[in-house]
């Protein structure tokens, strides 16, 4: 039976300046025992910044009532309406 090698560190805070990352350590360890600093940023910083987006762009499409294919036939009406002397100018 062969021994499986470790996962490598896909760590948040690898290329943070150290003493950044002890604040972020010791602010995860009041939080959790045993909690690390990337999974601090994580929790507590990038989950929810990108949970009010998801719920900002929710919003936005009910209030201007778009849907991605609204958004692919725009684009696509955009490329019809060019001509090729339009073309022809800006090369």
């Amino acid at each position: 039976m062969t021994k499986r090698k470790p996962k490598k560190d896909a760590s948040i805070t690898i290329h943070m300046p150290a003493d950044h990352k002890e604040q972020l350590s010791s602010l995860a360890e009041m939080l959790r025992a045993g909690q690390g600093a990337s999974e601090y940023v994580y929790e507590n910083l990038i989950k929810p910044h990108l949970l009010k987006l998801k719920a900002e762009t929710k919003i936005k499409q009910k209030i201007f009532g778009l849907t991605e294919n609204d958004k692919n036939a725009e684009l696509q009406v955009d490329l019809c309406e060019r001509t090729e002397t339009q073309d022809i100018k800006k090369a």
